[in-house]
């Protein structure tokens, strides 16, 4: 007859070695056996994306270095607010008397919304107000940005750009125009952003250029761009604008800003020799040499309408 106190300690015994190993040897076999998928994971986890000191999960990607837009589009199902702020009075005529050239009035402002469609194609809508231009036209830009080459796979990122203006002209009869754009741009060093590309307007204007008085219809330009993130909240960008062809102006436009980037924003400090940041206007260069400069700010908020992966 079985001792109950010996056969009591052997089930003990064997519940704590369960407790203590509760996958047994079956579990440890498909473990090992599965060793190899863990690893291969595991490293597929761990790979770097070259691009991600532009793109950081959790904050606001870069639509733009000042005024050129880069070639990355939003992110699929993200929706981008952007208000863009530009002085008429340099800042550097009346310091304290203009703030800055704020109070002078005549600000160039601009709303727009851009949304991500698919993943390398969204849609932008952009109005901007006119102030101090021959006639007070206030344009409404509508375009499709598509980007057709990837820095992961094809050494650069790459989009064509296709749109169209309307002009609201106060006392005149408004106006239509398109503009075209291919925009190129290349990471170096995961923080340093170069670009450049072509920008056309068949129907550009600044503040001299008169509509009825028989001026060159369309501008053509070449921007370059360069952009560096410091950390990822903070980061510079720079470009210059060139008129190659059509209407233009005396000097190329060339503007800078320092940004502060979150989660949700990013808010850019400008300092430029135009007030124009749309297609219409950049396009032509500029009347104001480089120490005229004016201060403007752009502001934007990122909403996430559909997951991403991004």
């Amino acid at each position: 007859m079985r001792n109950p106190r010996i056969v009591s300690l052997f089930w003990l015994t064997l519940v704590v070695v369960l407790l203590m190993n509760p996958g047994g040897p079956v579990v440890q076999a498909q473990e090992a056996g599965t060793a190899e998928d863990v690893i291969e994971e595991i490293e597929f986890v761990e790979e770097v994306d070259p691009l991600d000191s532009w793109d950081i999960e959790g904050k606001t990607r870069d639509e733009r270095t000042v005024n050129v837009l880069q070639a990355r589009t939003a992110r699929k199902g993200s929706l981008l607010f952007i208000l863009d702020h530009r002085t008429w009075k340099s800042f550097l005529d009346d310091i304290a008397g203009d703030f800055l050239g704020f109070d002078n009035g005549q600000l160039k402002i601009g709303l727009a919304a851009r949304y991500g469609i698919f993943d390398g194609l969204d849609v932008g809508l952009q109005r901007i107000n006119g102030t101090a231009d021959t006639f007070k036209t206030d344009t409404y830009d509508i375009d499709l940005k598509y980007q057709f080459l990837k820095q992961q796979k094809h050494h650069l990122d790459a989009a064509v750009r296709g749109g169209m203006t309307w002009f609201s002209i106060k006392d005149a009869e408004d106006d239509q125009g398109f503009f075209g754009q291919l925009l190129i741009n290349r990471t170096f060093g995961r923080r340093v952003r170069a670009g450049t590309g072509l920008l056309y307007h068949s129907d550009s204007y600044n503040e001299n250029k008169d509509l009825r008085r028989g001026d060159p219809d369309h501008s053509m330009a070449v921007p370059v761009t360069v952009d560096i993130r410091f950390t990822p909240g903070f980061s510079w960008h720079g470009e210059v604008v060139a008129n190659v062809d059509g209407f233009e102006e005396r000097y190329p436009v060339v503007s800078t800003s320092f940004r502060a980037t979150t989660n949700k924003h990013t808010f850019a400090l400008v300092i430029s020799n135009t007030q124009y940041f749309g297609a219409t206007g950049i396009a032509t260069n500029t009347f104001r040499g480089y120490d005229d400069l004016i201060l403007g700010f752009t502001i934007t908020r990122e909403f996430r309408l559909l997951p991403s992966k991004d």
